[in-house]
């Protein structure tokens, strides 16, 4: 890990913002050090059911083209972030936490 992998994993959620709106790091390079710490530690913690990688890739991408266009759209942009799976969101999966839910995808998503 790089010593600015290493901060991106260590940073708060208002550095990290800060951090993209200066241009110190992209999106994209904050979510791969996620998905690499992802990666890493959940085989032994059990954090996340599910990881949609590619769904997060494709989101960071999207965010920075948009901040190298001029348009940054929230003070979190660019800022990943995971659902609890006690939310449905259409098609992903949702156990609610338990092994009576293992298997069951959401129908539609919470509004």
């Amino acid at each position: 890990m790089t010593s600015t992998d290493q901060h991106i994993a260590r940073a708060g959620v208002a550095e990290l913002a800060r951090g993209i709106a200066r241009g110190a790091f992209t999106p994209t390079e904050v979510t791969d050090v996620f998905l690499r710490r992802i990666q890493d530690l959940n085989p032994a913690i059990g954090a996340f059911v599910a990881v949609y990688e590619d769904e997060a890739r494709h989101a960071a991408r999207q965010a920075t083209q948009a901040l190298a266009q001029g348009q940054r759209l929230s003070p979190l942009h660019g800022i990943p972030f995971a659902v609890k799976d006690i939310v449905d969101v259409a098609g992903k999966f949702t156990t609610y936490g338990s092994r009576t839910g293992a298997g069951r995808q959401a129908g539609a998503t919470a509004e």
